[in-house]
C-alpha cells in the first residue's frame, strides 16, 4: 500500500514537471535555446531524484517500523553465553585460609579457581517477563601441604562444579536495543571431585576439605542466584550483556544473540 502511494505521488509530480514546465507556451519561451535532448535529460535527472527520495523514505521507514518492537517482545527468545568477572567462592575460602595459615605457620595453601562460564536461554511470555534456562560451570584446584610431628601430608583436591537453573527476567527498562532487568534463578548444583589421597584422618583434618566445594560429604545441592542485569544490541542480532549480583561470578560479562519472532515479523505492524 505504501509503495503504491508512492508511485501514485511520482506519477503525479511528473505530470505536474510537464505542465509547468516542459509542454507550457511559457516554459519554453525561458528554455528556447535548450533542444529535445536537454528536454529529455533534465526529465531523466528529475525521476532520478524522485527515486533516490523514494529509497531514503522508504528506508527511514522501515529502521523506524522496526524500531518499535522491543529488544524482548513477547515470543522472541535470547541465548546468553558470559564470563565471570570472578569467583565468589575462591574470594571466600582464599579469606578462610588466610586465617588458618596465620593460626598455624606449618600450614602452606596453593588455591586455584576457574571464572565461572554461564549460558542462558530465555524467552519472553510477554513483553515485560521472560523465563529461561541457565548452566554455570567452573573448575577448582585445592592444595594443601602440613609439616609438623602429628600431622604430616600433601594433599591435592580437584573438581568440577556445574549448576543448572530455571531463570526468570522481570523489565524495568526496555528498548528497541536494551533491556534492564531483575533476575532470579533457582536449581541444583552438582560436583565431581578427586582426591590424591585415601588416608582417611589426612582428608577430615585437612582445612581444604572444610570447605563447601572441598567438603567430603556435606555438600549443599541448592544453587540460587538473583541481581540486576543489562542487555544492548550492538548490530542487527548480536549485543553485549552484563550481570551482577548474588551468585557466583558475582558479575558477568558476555554476549548474547536475539532471535525475533518470525511469526510476528509478517503480521504485526510494528515488529519485523
Amino acid at each position: 500500500m505504501w509503495l503504491q502511494n508512492m508511485s501514485i505521488f511520482i506519477s503525479m509530480m511528473k505530470q505536474n514537471m510537464l505542465s509547468c514546465g516542459l509542454n507550457s507556451s511559457g516554459m519554453q519561451s525561458g528554455f528556447s535555446s535548450f533542444t529535445q535532448d536537454n528536454k529529455s535529460f533534465l526529465l531523466r535527472m528529475s525521476e532520478g531524484k524522485l527515486h533516490f527520495l523514494m529509497a531514503v523514505i522508504l528506508i527511514l521507514s522501515f529502521g523506524n517500523a522496526k524500531a518499535q518492537e522491543p529488544l524482548m517482545a513477547k515470543a522472541n527468545m535470547m541465548l546468553t553465553v558470559s564470563y565471570g568477572a570472578t569467583n565468589f567462592n575462591r574470594i571466600v575460602l582464599d579469606k578462610y585460609l588466610t586465617k588458618q595459615s596465620v593460626i598455624d605457620p606449618s600450614i602452606s595453601y596453593d588455591i586455584k579457581y576457574s571464572n565461572p562460564l554461564s549460558a542462558n536461554v530465555d524467552y519472553a511470555i510477554s513483553d515485560y517477563t521472560s523465563l529461561g534456562i541457565g548452566v554455570n560451570y567452573y573448575s577448582f584446584d585445592l592444595k594443601e601441604t602440613r609439616k609438623d610431628i602429628v600431622d604430616s601430608f600433601d594433599l591435592d583436591t580437584k573438581g568440577h562444579r556445574i549448576a543448572i537453573q530455571v531463570r526468570a527476567m522481570r523489565y524495568i527498562i526496555q528498548r528497541p536495543r536494551s533491556i534492564i532487568y531483575f533476575f532470579a534463578g533457582a536449581g541444583a548444583r552438582f560436583r565431581s571431585v578427586k582426591y590424591n589421597s585415601s588416608d582417611s584422618l589426612a582428608l577430615h583434618t585437612a582445612d581444604i576439605h572444610h570447605t563447601a566445594d572441598g567438603s567430603l560429604s556435606s555438600y549443599s545441592p541448592i544453587s540460587l542466584d538473583v541481581g540486576l542485569g543489562l542487555k544492548f544490541l550492538v548490530v542487527r542480532n548480536i549485543g553485549v550483556s552484563a550481570e551482577f549480583g548474588m551468585m557466583t561470578g558475582i558479575g558477568q560479562i558476555g554476549l548474547f544473540y536475539s532471535f525475533k519472532n518470525k511469526w510476528r515479523r509478517s503480521r504485526d505492524n510494528i515488529g519485523w
